[in-house]
């Protein structure tokens, strides 16, 4: 076995790579009209990267049963005790959900 046959080979592996990474992630996201990775990241409950202002898309894609997050309850309103901005946040969340 020569150098330059694994040379190529080891070559077109990366090219091979490259090319299924191309077309698995990037270009399903060109298709008009939607976007499937969203989608997919819809299967499950929705809680990364959610807020109130992206609430209702998560909301709208029918594999999406139901949404959190933690922007309602933020570590610092829980350690001041500002129970009345944790109950306005998330009033506001459901308010959003409901629209």
């Amino acid at each position: 076995m020569s150098a330059a046959y694994v040379v190529r080979r080891v070559l077109l592996f990366f090219v091979v790579v490259w090319a299924a990474t191309t077309l698995i992630f990037f270009l399903p996201k060109m298709a008009p009209g939607r976007n499937p990775v969203v989608e997919r990241i819809g299967m499950m409950m929705a809680t990364g990267g959610v807020n109130t202002g992206n609430l209702a898309s998560y909301l709208a894609l029918p594999s999406v049963l139901a949404v959190g997050g933690s922007w309602m309850v933020a570590p610092e309103l829980l350690a001041a005790g500002d129970w009345a901005a944790v109950t306005r946040l998330t009033a506001a969340a459901v308010a959003a959900a409901r629209a």
